[in-house]
């Protein structure tokens, strides 16, 4: 028989056949010597205890060097992350005390204060100016518009007046006129 078929040891230490034909040579090798074949069966059970074969299917046991490799890669990885965190953690700041205040006496302090201020007030009185500068000019130019309005009322009413005026006269030369041209009718008419 040559087909492969994976069981157990009749002992049950756990090595394993992966072939009939290996049970036959260890048969016949059995009148051997028995020291070779506990030699052959270490070396071989490495290799064949991850997989374990039985009736329909095959299981692989984990590979344990890659296991540990696997875990420490996690160990050093989450160690890296704890002393980055660490590293990034907000504390506390210590200062040791020290004084304060400089080299200034207090009639120093006081100038600089009074000179904050009238420059303040400075800035404060230029403000101002500009307002009542701006605030001026705007009367000023009120001013000259209602002027503008005054004359341009003024001359209107002129023009009204005058075009009320040429209307009058232009009233009574038209009457004049008929008034002429009825006299010549009626003088026409008598000399008949």
């Amino acid at each position: 028989m040559s087909y492969s078929r994976t069981y157990r040891n009749s002992n049950g230490v756990g090595a394993y056949r992966t072939n009939l034909n290996e049970g036959q040579n260890e048969r016949q090798g059995a009148t051997g010597s028995q020291a070779e074949q506990p030699q052959q069966e270490e070396t071989a059970a490495p290799s064949l205890e991850r997989v374990n074969r039985r009736d329909g299917f095959t299981m692989f046991r984990p590979d344990e060097k890659k296991r540990a490799h696997l875990t420490e890669m996690a160990r050093r990885e989450e160690e890296d992350a704890r002393a980055h965190r660490e590293a990034r953690r907000v504390r506390h700041v210590h200062e040791r005390p020290a004084r304060v205040g400089g080299t200034t006496g207090y009639s120093t302090v006081v100038k600089q204060k009074q000179k904050a201020v009238t420059s303040a007030s400075k800035g404060l009185e230029m403000q101002k100016k500009r307002e009542q500068w701006q605030r001026e000019k705007r009367e000023r130019e009120e001013k000259e518009l209602q002027e503008k309005k005054a004359k341009a009322r003024a001359q209107s009413e002129r023009n009204e007046a005058l075009r009320a005026v040429r209307a009058q006269e232009a009233m009574e030369r038209h009457r004049n006129d008929h008034r002429w041209k009825n006299q010549e009718f009626l003088d026409r008419l008598e000399r008949k």
